[in-house]
């Protein structure tokens, strides 16, 4: 799955000229501080081999690396969330949509809801194939 999350990121992006990504979410599930085995982390190295900058944010990790989530969003092409936390169901999408590139959030999770008028387009497996290119 890691691969896959991958590609449909790096297709959603297509044509963008040295892309940021904001990742939302390290750990294996949500709202725990355990990343090991987290398919997460795989998705973030792919996403760094390949090329892209990736911020990442995860409010349940400390770890000097990542960042908090205004950093992570700043100039951002996409927000990936890649975990279940429950503090992604309550962001601020017109807050954050200012601070991005495209305001786009691709959630893997099926987690994140629409909020009116926030300029946020939000992109998940179920409207995925509007987006093929």
């Amino acid at each position: 799955m890691p691969y896959f999350v991958v590609e449909k990121i790096k297709m959603l992006l297509h044509g963008v000229e040295k892309p940021k990504i904001a990742a939302l979410g390290v750990t294996y599930k949500g709202n725990v501080d355990d990343r090991r085995e987290s398919p997460a982390l795989k998705i973030v190295y792919e996403l760094k081999r390949e090329g892209f900058e990736v911020d990442v944010f995860d409010p349940h990790v400390n770890d000097f690396s990542y960042v908090d989530l205004e950093t992570a969003a700043k100039d951002a092409d996409i927000m990936v969330v890649l975990v279940d936390h429950n503090e992604y169901k309550h962001m601020n999408h017109k807050e954050l949509a200012t601070l991005m590139k495209k305001p786009i959030i691709f959630d893997t999770k099926n987690m994140i809801e629409v909020q009116e008028e926030s300029g946020m387009q939000i992109v998940n497996f179920g409207n995925l194939y509007q987006f093929k290119r």
